[in-house]
């Protein structure tokens, strides 16, 4: 039987791989194989400590790193080990770790560097170490799918992107979405050596319509673009980005456009280093884009912390550097731009040639109003062998121009595309970060939630984002109980999106707060979340917001005492003090005159309906629906215009949700309700009568799907009228938005002032109210609102609709008495 090879003999081989360029070997599997090597020389190595151990991985390290300078990727997974064995030595040296506070800026920056002596002998750490390297490359194997599995929250369909040149990031990116959405893409080929074709085939396999184009086109095909999306070889610490060859002539094009622009890349592309030189000033020109060298100096590995030690930055011959294309703004610092060059200043170190494709741009950022949106820093443990659910979140990045919420944005507006609202192109580059720690393992602090300039939503509370935060949490938590992925794939289906989405934001406030207090969130005590419950009641949180709060720690913590949190006796007892000291209190008048506004739509604007407008047909439909049918808006949303979801007949319309649409409560009486609305009034009958048909549902209807005819894109009933979305299906948010602006409207017509907190659910409250008003059956009203019992509507939604019509005894009384009538 063949031996295995030693470690030595692999690394040669991968250092003569590395030396001619890496061969076929993409980033992620370089990355791989870097700590594949490193974990090898932890386990088959002779040592005696940690000191003999990390002065091999720096070793070797070195010698790996210097074999192929601009591949940051092995510089940062040595850094990655040497930090594991670190932290294992100090864990097993008896260092506290929920003592163990985060340090300031200025003290990582003045400290002298660490003292700790690593020549002590543990048995144990040998076992550590490897099980925390393990971890590591599971971390690694997964990076790919954690950044493609959020491409729907930027690609929609019928959109025309941008890349440049073959990123296997980039290409899972657009492949994932490929699955739901249905777009185009337009490859620039990346000349000299052309990756795109390669790009081109690889998306057309898979079914996505694919154009390739010459480099010198871009700019000319930008108008058509809705959004650019490139990969990155590195992410440097001075911001810059280590890319293909025309990156920067892309991003230029973008900016010109208002386009807005994203680039994928796992954390592991996050490079400690800076790119500089010493005789190219570095000039921003008009688009905040800096212009560096392009290549990345060689650094070498300190002797003790194993963090990079700056070496003299490289230099290179570049005769026409004071230039800038396209007459932006030029250089101070002129040179020569005759053809010969200067020799001096070149290092021996400099690169291979065939890494000259790749080249560095810096995405400056206006910092006054942007912020570095990550997850919650995390205190520093005193080992790195965190819970798999930690690891599991430092595995994506994404440097996007664009933090905007597009379930909503321009949505019923007339703009050119989506770069054109609220874009800034890339001098507004947010940085959305699986985790708060960085490769180099030092953990970046929580910056605050600030909007980008120019931007209108934060990233950090993209629903998509914290929800794949939150799936990552869990499903790293179930994997490590021995949990197969198909079966944790089905558990977290168990909850609806709302529900997890308000359980991750709960953990990752906690998070933040177990930080600034020095605690590990997943070993926090009851006294700790205890405490952390009172801070959000002294903050003014309800009842029923601390329950949630409640079940999303128990969540995620996991048990206490092999008890949920909220069935433990002190828990419970802290909840029932919380309901004596602030009880919650239900409305029970309506917010606003239903009588009012179904006045308004008699009138102009929204009647002659020949007359209406596109807007005004749209919001009086949606409207009459929501208060005729009592449903949530999420079954608005779910309604079709085609039969047999949509029917018409003499005396009714009959409206039925499409089959995967799925209700907030899945059973059988829930998911098998029809909507039935009747037909009001008569064109030729009594002035009643006629007023009475200006609010017939079947004619509005009618009218409606008319209209929307022309541009319908989509079977959804309820259409956006207006924007470069427009005839696609309006998502909740947006119907719900246009409920409220009927009621405002209605009220600006009367000319009163607008009810304040308005809300599109309380439609459902303001139906079944006068429903019951009006002497209908309990029953009916049950059936119409999809409720199961009549408790459901008169604890949460009855309102009292005759508060007005009881002050007409007293005022009758005082009437009489003032005109002195007689009975």
């Amino acid at each position: 039987m063949q031996q295995e090879p030693q470690p030595c003999e692999r690394i040669d081989a991968f250092v003569l791989q590395l030396k001619r360029g890496g061969g076929r070997l993409n980033s992620e599997q370089i990355a791989r194989k870097t700590v594949g090597l490193l974990r090898g020389i932890c386990a088959r190595s002779r040592w005696g400590n940690a000191e003999e151990l990390m002065e091999i991985i720096r070793k070797e390290g070195r010698r790996m790193t210097a074999a192929q300078p601009s591949e940051t990727t092995v510089g940062n997974m040595v850094r990655r080990v040497l930090k594991i064995i670190r932290e294992e030595y100090s864990r097993l040296c008896g260092g506290s770790e929920e003592n163990d506070q985060q340090e300031s800026l200025h003290k990582l920056l003045t400290a002298g560097g660490l003292s700790e002596d690593f020549n002590k002998h543990f048995a144990p750490l040998k076992e550590n170490v490897m099980e925390a390297i393990n971890e590591l490359l599971i971390e690694l194997e997964g990076t790919l799918d954690n950044i493609a599995m959020q491409a729907l929250e930027h690609i929609h369909s019928n959109e025309v992107i941008m890349t440049i040149g073959l990123s296997h990031t980039v290409q899972a990116f657009l492949e994932k979405a490929a699955c739901r959405r249905k777009f185009h893409v337009i490859v620039a080929e990346c000349a000299p050596f052309c990756q795109g074709h390669e790009m081109a085939v690889c998306l057309s396999k898979v079914g996505i319509e694919t154009t390739v184009i010459t480099d010198a086109a871009i700019f000319a095909v930008m108008s058509r673009v809705n959004k650019v999306i490139v990969g990155t070889k590195t992410i440097l610490a001075n911001g810059a980005l280590r890319a293909v060859t025309g990156t920067h002539t892309l991003a230029l094009a973008a900016k010109h456009h208002s386009t807005p622009v994203i680039v994928c890349a796992p954390m592991y592309k996050l490079s400690p280093q800076v790119c500089t030189s010493r005789h190219t000033r570095v000039s921003s020109v008009t688009m905040q884009i800096e212009q560096v060298p392009s290549a990345v100096s060689r650094s070498g590995i300190s002797s003790r912390l194993g963090r990079v030690a700056p070496h003299k930055p490289l230099s290179f011959p570049c005769g026409r550097s004071g230039q800038r294309p396209g007459g932006l703004s030029q250089s101070s610092h002129s040179r020569s731009r005759g053809m010969g060059s200067q020799r001096s200043g070149v290092s021996v170190d400099s690169p291979p040639l065939g890494s000259s494709s790749f080249r560095s741009f810096r995405l400056k950022s206006q910092f006054q109003n942007s912020s570095l949106l990550q997850s919650p820093k995390r205190c520093k443990s005193g080992r790195s062998r965190r819970p798999l659910a930690e690891v599991a979140l430092r595995s994506s990045l994404r440097v996007s121009s664009m933090a905007t919420n597009r379930s909503s944005l321009a949505e019923d507006r007339g703009t050119r595309g989506a770069g054109s609202v609220g874009s800034t192109g890339l001098a507004s580059a947010s940085l959305v970060c699986g985790s708060a720690t960085s490769v180099g393992g030092v953990s970046s602090p929580t910056s605050s939630a600030q909007d980008l300039a120019g931007t209108r939503a934060r990233s950090s509370s993209r629903p998509g984002s914290i929800l794949s935060y939150g799936l990552a949490l869990e499903r790293a938590r179930l994997a490590k109980k021995g949990f197969s992925a198909p079966v944790i794939s089905t558990m977290l289906r168990s909850r609806r999106r709302s529900t997890s989405l308000s359980y991750i934001r709960t953990w990752r406030i906690f998070e933040a707060w177990c930080t600034d207090a020095g605690i590990v969130p997943f070993r926090a005590s009851l006294p700790q979340m205890l405490d952390f419950l009172q801070r959000g009641f002294d903050k003014g949180l309800s009842l029923s917001s601390l329950r949630v709060q409640t079940a999303a720690l128990s969540c995620f913590r996991g048990r206490i005492r092999g008890k949920s949190l909220a069935s433990i006796p002190e828990v419970a007892r802290f909840l029932k003090g919380v309901s004596l000291l602030r009880p919650s209190v239900r409305p029970i008048f309506p917010s606003w005159d239903l009588n009012l506004v179904l006045s308004a739509l008699t009138k102009p604007p929204f009647e002659p309906l020949l007359a209406c407008s596109l807007k005004d047909l749209t919001l009086k439909t949606v409207f009459l629906v929501a208060i005729a049918s009592a449903r949530r808006v999420s079954e608005l949303q779910a309604f079709s215009c085609r039969s047999p979801f949509l029917e018409f007949s003499k005396d009714r319309v009959v409206l039925r949700p499409v089959p995967s649409f799925l209700p907030k409560v899945v059973s059988r009486f829930h998911m098998s309700q029809s909507v039935f609305l009747p037909v009001l009034g008569s064109a030729s009958g009594t002035r009643d009568q006629q007023n009475l048909r200006t609010l017939d549902v079947k004619r509005v209807l009618k009218r409606y799907i008319a209209v929307t005819d022309d541009f319908r894109r989509s079977d959804h009933l309820f259409l956006l009228f207006a924007g470069h979305r427009k005839g696609l299906s309006a998502s909740k948010p947006t119907l719900s938005r246009w409920i409220k602006e009927m009621i405002a409207s209605a009220y600006l017509l009367a000319g009163k002032t607008v009810p304040g907190a308005l809300k599109a659910h309380s439609t459902r409250g303001q139906a079944a109210s006068w429903a019951e008003c009006s002497l209908v059956p309990p029953e009916e009203i049950c059936k119409a609102a999809t409720w199961s019992s009549l408790h459901s509507f008169s604890k949460h939604y009855r309102l009292d609709v005759q508060c007005r019509q009881e002050a007409v005894f007293a005022s009758r009384v005082l009437t009489a008495g003032l005109l002195g009538s007689l009975p």
